[in-house]
């Protein structure tokens, strides 16, 4: 999902204006110059030092690349982090990351340190200089961001950088980075004005003109604390006797700042006091909601004139719609009123959590309802807006809400608590699910009289919601049965049309899908996903659209109809680049990967290359790491088929790196077997052989597999079969062929056919064998198969010929023997076909094969007995492969045949 404006709040990812009264620092600038040649620079200073400005300033007068997050207490969790993070940058590098803004408004974004990988890499591939503010980090308090920005900081490229600021030293290992020259700091003693500084401080910026005498006194008082010289400044305006006033100083800078507040809040008129105090509840002020809030007319207006004043406030965008108040001004103003005026803090604060409402910024009036004591107003709200926090894909955040609203008012509300379980299961945390289920089955049997108004609206659907995530919970368990049992419920409790209903119905939907194809029973598949289709289209849901289309394409492959997956890729694609423009919808990348298997299928080896790295890439960009996982194991094969092991293995290597971070279970618990069946097809048993045994205990052999390790049992089969042991194979082949028919699954029954028949073949029943042929045959010719039986290589040929003698499927099979002709390694994207591999004239598919059997040493007696040909035509082909090569004997042929590459 993309994320739009309004689910980040742009003016945290603006960079503050400098305040007025700015006094030019070279010294400062220098020096975060050559900070800035490391790779993180830590600005770290107690309050009123003026970090946030020297870094405004060092990104001003630099000119490089620099993003600017104002951070603050709501940034605790990693996704939100990690979203202000990316727009910051793309603030500076537009669409830099941009895929991760995706993953990360997925219903379950991936890991974070996978989404860390994908935005250091983003950022490596950025040539010139880059770097991000992060302003304020004291407020990061939560361990997952700490380490998130460890890793960034360990993993950044040298021509990136990340500046801090924070008053106090972050828990990150600075001991290890100073040893290392990873790290630069500016200090307190750094910050603090100089005397020079504090002067034309005084003169320029203030106006006020003091004596040297009173400008050491001042700089030894505050010892060039900015904000507390800021505050004298203020305080001097109008005083007559300006030494005695500078005397008066004395104490810690916190005393200093108490006294300070104290008088510029006395020299303001009552209606800027009462302004102040008002707004001081506020984290970002605006004026239509400091009017809602102090219930004045000129809030605008007011908030221009404290800008004018420099009473503290700094502007947050250029237009000037938005301000805050120095940090520790705020604080003074929130202290002061609440000695003054404590009942008034509560009224403030739910006035402004009225204004955010009224706004559509559910989460800012949540936060302000907690503030101001109303737990039960913030439980209604958060109610209400679960269900869009949640379509955001903003699960943790949602879960952040649960130890802040008292556990009677989560409980007595049982769609809050849905609300809770889905965002639980969404973010991986399922132990809390069971939890909150039993909380709604307790509220629900109390009676609709005793439940929130958002609990009764939604009463009819709460039931058909409990049941998907019942279903959920039971499939992650292995409980496919039940979890079916569960999810048909649900989809026959859900039935109302508003979009919220039909969005849970098409999640339900995808999780029924999952666990009637894991089962094996693909058919029943189809109308789910079907209808998933339909009401995306009807609804507006791209991204369900698009899942649904690839997944039914893979459906199609196994049925198989190959033709009707195909189209249904092309129309995934063409509707992915149709909704997301420029930036290809996730989604596409499995349409391409299915696309690439089909081309695989059909020997269309080159454009089966091209499908399958466009896929990749789309997943890889997306950080869809399931996809990304079956795009490398097929690229393995398809490496594989092109003699090229080296690289079969380096994409085995690379979807095994994807393995503890994928969520495609059934690919990763067939990795294994997928190696150990690309070992056979190089020639490489021992591999297999060491693979078999450690599966021995899980897998016996003849024993009729469940659907997810229909392949590991098929690649035992093959690994007994380059054995020659192949008692028992035939009838154990028979039934997996008989059961995959039963369910529609031609794939798997065409493939279990076409191994019975080499099983038959290597217990010498000959007859038996082409009999098991023409059935796979049968089924294999309409859909146009090729692999299946060009991977099996030279055993399958010899069955073929005999099919071809006995007048079997002729032209098929024909062509099928033709295409399993060797070819030589070759590089992905670039394979050889025949057709490629042709001289100036080319070889025919016959002429290839009677080629081939020469260069075995065979006669043309034995070629002709082994082809079921006449001699006289053995002949015939030998004199037009000697006229088309240019050479005139058999070994001149086979040498020219080398040199080619079509031996």
């Amino acid at each position: 999902m993309t994320p739009t404006n309004s689910q980040l709040l742009v003016t945290k990812t603006r960079l503050p204006q400098l305040p007025l009264g700015w006094v030019a620092r070279p010294r400062l600038a220098t020096k975060m110059s050559e900070a800035l040649r490391h790779k993180l620079v830590l600005i770290s200073a107690p309050a009123g030092y003026g970090k946030t400005t020297l870094a405004v300033e060092a990104v001003r007068a630099l000119g490089k690349p620099i993003g600017w997050v104002s951070l603050d207490a709501a940034d605790n969790t990693p996704a939100l982090f990690l979203s202000y993070l990316v727009a910051a940058l793309q603030h500076v590098v537009p669409g830099l990351a941009q895929p991760i803004l995706h993953a990360l408004q997925s219903p379950q974004p991936p890991p974070t340190n996978l989404l860390l990988t994908a935005l250091v890499n983003s950022i490596s591939a950025y040539d010139d200089d880059l770097g991000v503010v992060l302003d304020d980090y004291h407020l990061i308090e939560s361990r997952a961001v700490h380490e998130a920005v460890a890793f960034l900081v360990e993993h950044l490229p040298p021509h990136a950088h990340l500046v801090v600021t924070s008053r106090s030293d972050p828990p990150l290992p600075l001991p290890r980075w100073r040893v290392r020259g990873d790290l630069a700091e500016i200090r307190a003693d750094d910050l603090t004005f100089t005397a020079a500084e504090a002067a034309a401080f005084f003169k320029d910026a203030a106006g006020i003109a003091l004596s040297e005498q009173d400008l050491a006194t001042l700089e030894s008082r505050t010892e060039g604390w900015i904000a507390g010289l800021k505050m004298a400044a203020l305080s001097l305006q109008g005083k007559q006797d300006v030494s005695a006033f500078i005397n008066a100083f004395s104490g810690s800078h916190h005393y200093v700042l108490d006294y300070l507040a104290e008088e510029v809040l006395n020299h303001q008129s009552p209606d800027v006091k009462e302004f102040l105090l008002e707004t001081s509840v506020l984290e970002r002020l605006s004026g239509p909601l400091c009017e809602a809030v102090t219930g004045r007319g000129d809030g605008h207006s007011m908030l221009h004139r404290l800008e004018m004043a420099n009473l503290f406030i700094s502007p947050l965008d250029d237009e000037r719609h938005w301000y805050r108040y120095h940090q520790l001004f705020a604080t003074i103003l929130r202290n002061q009123l609440a000695n003054a005026a404590p009942e008034r803090v509560n009224v403030l604060h739910q006035r402004a959590s009225a204004w955010y409402e009224g706004e559509g910024l559910a989460e800012e009036a949540i936060d302000h309802a907690l503030l101001g004591g109303d737990a039960e107003r913030a439980a209604d709200i958060l109610e209400n807006a679960a269900p869009r926090i949640l379509g955001q894909g903003r699960a943790p955040g949602l879960l952040g809400y649960l130890p802040k609203i008292p556990e009677p008012l989560t409980f007595s509300r049982p769609w809050l608590c849905i609300g809770f379980a889905w965002a639980a299961l969404m973010a991986n945390q399922q132990e809390q699910v069971p939890r909150m289920l039993a909380r709604v089955d307790e509220a629900l049997a109390g009676g609709p009289d005793r439940l929130s108004p958002a609990s009764r609206a939604n009463l009819p659907r709460s039931n058909g919601h409990v049941l998907s995530i019942r279903s959920f919970l039971a499939k992650a368990e292995g409980d496919t049965a039940r979890a079916i049992r569960l999810s048909e419920e649900a989809n026959r409790v859900l039935t109302g049309s508003d979009p919220e209903e039909a969005l849970a119905r098409a999640v339900n939907s995808l999780n029924l899908a999952a666990c009637y194809q894991a089962t094996g029973d693909v058919a029943k598949v189809i109308p789910f996903l079907g209808g998933l289709i339909a009401a995306g289209q009807k609804g507006g849901f791209p991204y369900a659209v698009l899942t649904a289309q690839a997944s039914l394409a893979e459906i199609m492959l196994q049925l198989p109809l190959l033709d009707r997956a195909s189209e249904l890729c092309r129309e995934a694609i063409a509707e992915g680049k149709r909704w997301g423009g420029v930036c290809t919808l996730p989604g596409t990348d499995l349409a391409y990967i299915v696309q690439g298997q089909i081309e695989y299928e059909r020997n269309d080896l080159e454009g089966a290359a091209d499908s399958l790295t466009k896929g990749i890439e789309v997943a890889e960009a997306r950080l869809n790491w399931e996809s990304a996982l079956k795009g490398y194991l097929h690229m393995a094969e398809l490496a594989q088929a092109q003699g090229n092991a080296e690289s079969a293995l380096a994409y085995l290597g690379r979807a095994e790196n994807l393995g503890p971070w994928a969520t495609a279970p059934v690919e990763v618990h067939r990795m294994p077997a997928w190696k150990a069946r690309l070992a056979l097809r190089r020639g490489d048993a021992i591999t297999a052989s060491d693979w078999a045994r450690q599966q021995e205990a899980a897998l016996p052999l003849f024993q009729v597999p469940n659907y997810e390790d229909e392949y590991a049992y098929l690649t035992l089969v093959r690994l007994s079969l380059a054995k020659s042991e192949c008692h028992g194979l035939p009838t154990y082949l028979d039934r997996l062929a008989r059961r995959a028919e039963e369910q529609a699954r031609g794939a798997t029954a065409i493939e279990a056919l076409a191994l019975k028949a080499l099983a038959l073949a290597c217990l010498g029943e000959s007859s038996a064998a082409v009999k098991a042929l023409r059935h796979a045959l049968s089924l294999a010719e309409p859909a146009g198969y090729v692999r299946t039986f060009v991977d099996e290589g030279a055993p399958i040929a010899g069955l073929l010929r005999k099919a071809i003698a006995g007048g079997i499927h002729v032209e098929y099979a024909t062509r099928l023997l033709g295409a399993i002709t060797p070819q030589p390694p070759g590089q992905l994207g670039q394979p050889t076909s025949p057709n490629l591999r042709a001289g100036p004239e080319a070889l025919s598919e016959r002429e290839l094969e009677v080629l081939n059997l020469i260069a075995a040493g065979l006669s043309s007696k034995d070629i002709a007995a082994e082809l079921f040909l006449a001699i006289g035509t053995v002949k015939k082909h030998t004199n037009n492969i000697f006229g088309k090569l240019g050479v005139q004997s058999r070994t001149q042929a086979v040498a020219r045949a080398h040199e080619r590459g079509l031996i």
